[in-house]
């Protein structure tokens, strides 16, 4: 997946070289450079970003509309991709957790009907539950009464 981000990145710094070689005005050629700073600041990291940050730059000063605004503007998306990244980054990670743990917690909830007793219910929750304890602790409250 990281290829199709790259090869996207790569297309729209081209589509900007290309405008800006046949002449368009600055408001036309910076946008694409920053969506390619974001799609490599996003995906890669905030390093890349700011290396690709410094690329387009680079390539904006062949052209005569170049100025400091188009620098920080480079650098600003750059940031903001970053930080967008790494927030879907997390989330992503934090809803496969979630995913994983109703699945466990589903598959523990099948074996109620199918347990004879209580005392066989007892027996197979830990076993049932195990997977979950795997990053912490899982334990079976037990009433008396």
């Amino acid at each position: 997946m990281a290829l199709l981000y790259t090869a996207a990145a790569l297309a729209s710094f081209l589509v900007g070289l290309l405008l800006g070689l046949l002449g368009y005005p600055g408001p036309h050629v910076l946008p694409w450079f920053m969506i390619a700073v974001a799609v490599v600041a996003s995906v890669h990291g905030l390093p890349w970003g700011l290396l690709a940050s410094a690329l387009a730059a680079s390539a904006l000063a062949l052209f005569p509309q170049f100025s400091g605004v188009a620098l920080a503007l480079l650098l600003l998306s750059a940031l903001l991709a970053h930080q967008v990244g790494k927030s879907l980054r997390r989330a992503h990670r934090r809803a496969r957790s979630l995913a994983r743990v109703e699945r466990l917690l589903a598959s523990a909830l099948e074996a109620l009907p199918q347990a004879e007793d209580r005392e066989a219910l007892l027996k197979s929750l830990p076993e049932r539950l195990f997977a979950l304890g795997e990053r912490g602790h899982v334990g079976v409250w037990v009433p008396q009464g």
